[in-house]
């Protein structure tokens, strides 16, 4: 069997570089192009985001599933992608098409015209992107090599072309010309392991699957991109680009995790297939040992640090980005007990109709609560609504996970790491208040104490399994070289 640790590095490079590019390029760009441009480029990103959802379904979710139940049977396989993929372009074709009619007919949209065209770029490329199956076949070596070299192209491209307000246009372009050439190195990658033949194609194998994991995928949508889509229309671009400037470091952090239960899925799928339920609980149990350390301390130095980090990374003009960003900091937890819950349980136990009913109750509260908060609280009011949503399904998903099968969850661990996370938090402001350190300075010595408050309690209070793990092992080193 692979490693599992060694896939999780591979995923988790994979998974941050995605972001961490683009989050090396922010400060820049935010202060070139400016709050307004900044919020028009996310603003039109939010809606080709959007038809990207309607396009995909629930091709990456199954297309993962799939692939590694016939991993090792090559002619099942070839098979499977087959069908995933020629329904995954089906979609896209369709996608594409209402986008277009889109554009001509809504004057909000007519008006960004040009820059929504280049988004059509990513639109098309990214069903080409084909990652599920490399999840699927736990195979991240490749694909992590070439997005990173990509990515660091793409990066010194950003440097040497964005000069100016006027160049946000460039900007998107070269964000979305990213997607297409690492969609056509995919596909000659794939092209060695499988060959891929039209003929024979079944869209009925997997049609029922993807439209009820892809109703999903878009009633989750209700209270995440429709958000910045909502508050842009609302609004305008200005309040889009605080709103997103707030979810930038969440979105950067979360993908760590991301890049934890990614590779967890096709795992735990095979569990269930072997009928290890044991070696399944103990992973469950695992995961959300990892979850606490991943994300106590690091909702208390950002909700803290807000100010510092926004003042850090993007300037003055995005201050009003500070509040938003506290109130969405704590779905770092949230979504992360979210995910094991669905992805790592519900998902490899084929409830996805479970699933989408969850999802259809928190879009419905997203429309919901999106029509009465952000009238009256802009970007505010969309971190609020966002909160609200995941907290909503969040016990959802735990009381059908719960049902579905014997797993122990946490509840007093979490209830007692928040009771002593307010401690910490309320010290840590009044450090910020009233040391006039400079804002680097500051943040490191902000993020050291709250770390070494964490491990301390870890350790000696908690005595949390990995940590304790971890201790054994570097104590173990240590006496075998000093031996």
């Amino acid at each position: 069997m692979t490693s599992l640790k060694r896939n999780f590095a591979y995923n988790l490079v994979l998974t941050l570089s995605g972001y961490l590019f683009t989050f090396i390029t922010f400060p820049y760009v935010s202060r070139v192009l400016g709050v307004e441009n900044i919020g028009t480029v996310n603003f039109i990103d939010s809606i080709i985001n959007y038809f990207v959802l309607f396009s995909m379904l629930g091709v990456g979710t199954l297309g993962i599933r799939e692939v590694a139940k016939y991993k090792d049977n090559k002619d099942d396989l070839e098979k499977s992608f087959r069908d995933i993929f020629l329904l995954n372009l089906f979609f896209t074709i369709i996608a594409i098409f209402v986008l277009i009619i889109l554009i001509f007919f809504v004057p909000k949209l007519q008006s960004h015209s040009l820059i929504l065209f280049i988004g059509i770029i990513k639109l098309m490329f990214n069903f080409c992107l084909i990652e599920w199956f490399f999840t699927g076949t736990e195979n991240f070596k490749f694909i992590t090599l070439r997005s990173t070299i990509i990515k660091l192209i793409y990066v010194a491209s950003v440097f040497l072309f964005v000069k100016e307000k006027d160049d946000f246009k460039i900007y998107y372009f070269l964000t979305c010309i990213v997607v297409a050439i690492n969609a056509i190195f995919n596909w000659s990658y794939l092209l060695r392991i499988i060959k891929f033949k039209v003929k024979g194609f079944n869209h009925k194998r997997y049609i029922k699957s993807i439209t009820v994991i892809g109703s999903y995928m878009i009633l989750t949508s209700m209270y995440v991109h429709f958000n910045t889509t909502y508050l842009g229309f609302v609004w305008g671009e200005k309040e889009v680009g605080y709103y997103t400037t707030a979810t930038k470091i969440y979105v950067l952090l979360l993908s760590v995790f991301t890049a934890f239960t990614g590779v967890m899925l096709p795992r735990m799928t095979a569990l269930i297939i072997d009928g290890k339920l044991k070696e399944f609980q103990e992973n469950i149990s695992k995961s959300f040992n990892f979850l606490i350390l991943f994300s106590f301390p690091i909702i208390s130095f950002t909700i803290v640090f807000a100010h510092d980090i926004i003042l850090l990374l993007a300037g003055n003009e995005y201050l009003d980005a500070v509040l938003p960003m506290q109130i969405i900091m704590p779905l770092l937890m949230i979504i992360g007990i979210e995910q094991i819950l669905i992805i790592q349980i519900l998902m490899p136990l084929k409830k996805d109709q479970t699933i989408m009913w969850n999802s259809l109750i928190g879009g419905v509260l997203g429309v919901i609560l999106n029509i009465i908060l952000v009238h009256y609280f802009k970007s505010i009011g969309s971190a609020i609504v966002w909160l609200c949503c995941e907290i909503t399904i969040l016990a959802l998903s735990l009381f059908y996970a719960k049902k579905s099968i014997e797993f122990s969850f946490p509840f007093k661990e979490f209830l007692k790491q928040i009771g002593l996370t307010i401690p910490i938090i309320c010290l840590s402001f009044y450090f910020s208040s009233h040391f006039k350190w400079g804002t680097v300075m500051k943040l490191i010595l902000g993020f050291s104490i709250i770390y070494t408050y964490y491990c301390i309690l870890w350790f000696l209070v908690f005595k949390n399994p990995l940590i304790i793990n971890l201790y054994n092992r570097v104590m173990s080193k240590f006496s075998l070289k000093n031996n």
